[in-house]
This record gives structure tokens, C-alpha cells and sequence, in this order.
């Protein structure tokens, strides 16, 4: 666990470096999240933040934000603001964070990737959202970076995404207030492992115990006051990390999977993916599903 900055007065602490650069993946490996033949890059965005930190966890913490002039850019550049910066172990080393020399340091995308506790302190735990927000732009995309500094107060971090996107494309005419997927296994929850080692051309996938209680065999999309379907087809983006098969080192998809639409009139539309199919979701890649809502259930 992290915690607060204590500031003990009668050392000279450290003044560390406040910004740091971040690369989303290169063309190499996968920048498009590409869905056949389609795809777009990833970017960063303004207000954009990460979580940064020592891959021990026994030094410090902070999160970073990106500076306005890196929007729309796969190459950003983040500051250290003020006050968002928490030791580890209850040490006073620093008044800001210091990358020290051969060091390893983590970043991890969206900064509440980790949790914050009821105190706003970072918590244990890095987590895969059980409930997602709709946009129109703007994706929900986990990604996790390591940086190793080689010169004091210098890191620059390649990021990677942790699992993949699932884009349903919806024709109907009722207004959508939320769109839960469940499966029979783990969607969402605590990830147990950041790993990519054995894994060809996957530096880093995130893995989900089921047998965590905080996990859940299910994501909801919430739409907010509503997102209105088209007789063309209304796409919804849902981030969902792989459900990868550590034996044979491939994605092994999700089996049962069920769709349930919510309108704002609160009524639902139920759908089974044809023959109860695997859906599988490769890490950087994008799984589409498309299906007409028009059999809807009232409430009650």
C-alpha cells in the first residue's frame, strides 16, 4: 500500500525530476487497434493521467498529467503536479518524485487503473473497470509501461495495452442507457499479473484471478442519459482484457457470452452471441459483434 507524503522538516530532501516522457506502442507492435481492415491510433488526450511508480513498491508513487501541447500525439509528455505524490513504506526521501539510477519504475494507464482507497490514497490492487463510460471519441484502453532510468531523473516509458477492445455495432431505435456483456468467465476485477513472458509478441497482457471476490464475470457500459441507435448501426467500444490460455499461450475466448441492452425507458433486449460462440479478444486488436435491437422486455 501507498501513503501520504510526510514531510519531516529537519532533513534537505531531494528535488527529483517532475516530467517524464510516454510512448503509446510504435507501429511494430500494434499502435491501430485494427478491426479487419479498419482501425484507428491511439493517442493521448487531453487530461490525460498515469499512475507512476517504483515496480517494487517500496519507494514512491505520483500521478502525472499530460501537458496540453502532447494531446493527439502517440508520444506525450506528462508532469508531476503538485501534491499528487505519495510515499511507500512511510519514507521521507523526496519533495517530488526522483527516477534514480538503475532503477525500474511502472506506469499504468488510466492513473485509477490503481485504486484509490476511501482517504484518496492509492490502494493495493490494479484493477480492469467493471463499469465503463460510453464516448463517441474517446476509448477506455488499459495500457502498462516499465522504464528503467539510465541517467538520474531521466525515463522515458513505451506503453503497452493489456487486453483488447470489443466494438458491438447496434441498429435499433431506442435510446441506450447501459449495455452489460457477462460470460462464463472472469471479465473484470482485481489483475493478479502483468505478464508477457513466454507470450509471442505480447510484452505485457493482464490476467484476472477468478477466484477473487472482488472479480466478476461481467462489464457494464454506462450511456449516460442515453445514446441513441441508428437504423445504420451505432458502435459501442467496451475494453476487455484477454482471457488468455497460459498452456497453449493463445487467447482461448469467452464461452455463454450474453448482451443485455437497458433503454431509458428501462426496458431490456437480451442477445446471445449465434451458436454460443467463443468470443475471443486478442491483446491490441479489435473484436466486432453487430446485431439489431428489437425485442424488448418491459420492466416488471
Amino acid at each position: 500500500s501507498c501513503n501520504k507524503e510526510l514531510v519531516n522538516s529537519n532533513e534537505n530532501p531531494t528535488v527529483g525530476k517532475s516530467v517524464i516522457t510516454a510512448s503509446i506502442e510504435n507501429d511494430a507492435t500494434k499502435t491501430a487497434l485494427t478491426p479487419d481492415e479498419e482501425g484507428y491510433k491511439v493517442v493521448w488526450t487531453a487530461g490525460d493521467q498515469l499512475f507512476v511508480g517504483d515496480d517494487q513498491g517500496t519507494d514512491w508513487c505520483a500521478k502525472y498529467t499530460l501537458d496540453n501541447a502532447s494531446a493527439d500525439s502517440s508520444k506525450g509528455v506528462f508532469s508531476w503536479q503538485k501534491g499528487d505524490f505519495f510515499y511507500t513504506d512511510l519514507k521521507e526521501k523526496y519533495t517530488e518524485p526522483l527516477f534514480e539510477v538503475d532503477n525500474t519504475y511502472i506506469a499504468m494507464y488510466p492513473s485509477d487503473l490503481y485504486e484509490l482507497d476511501d482517504e484518496g490514497e492509492p490502494a493495493y490492487g490494479i484493477t480492469w473497470k467493471t463499469e465503463q463510460a460510453y464516448s463517441s471519441t474517446d476509448r477506455y484502453i488499459p495500457m502498462y509501461g516499465v522504464a528503467e532510468c539510465s541517467n538520474e531523473g531521466v525515463v522515458d516509458f513505451k506503453f503497452n495495452n493489456l487486453g483488447g477492445i470489443l466494438r458491438l455495432t447496434v441498429k435499433g431505435s431506442a435510446s441506450i442507457k447501459s449495455i452489460r456483456i457477462e460470460a462464463n468467465e472472469i471479465l473484470s476485477g482485481t489483475i493478479t499479473r502483468i505478464d508477457g513472458e513466454g507470450v509471442e509478441g505480447d510484452e505485457f497482457i493482464a490476467y484476472l484471478l477468478p477466484v477473487l471476490e472482488d472479480n466478476k464475470n461481467y462489464i457494464d457500459l454506462n450511456c449516460g442519459n442515453g445514446v441513441q441507435l441508428s437504423e445504420e448501426g451505432t458502435d459501442f467500444y467496451i475494453s476487455v482484457p484477454c482471457n488468455y490460455n497460459w498452456d497453449s499461450q493463445t487467447p482461448s475466448g469467452y464461452t455463454g457470452v450474453i448482451i443485455t441492452l437497458t433503454d431509458t425507458e428501462g426496458r431490456t433486449c437480451v442477445k446471445k452471441l449465434k451458436n454460443n460462440n467463443e468470443l475471443v479478444i486478442a491483446r491490441s486488436k479489435i473484436t466486432t459483434a453487430s446485431f439489431t435491437a428489437s425485442e424488448w422486455i418491459l420492466p416488471g
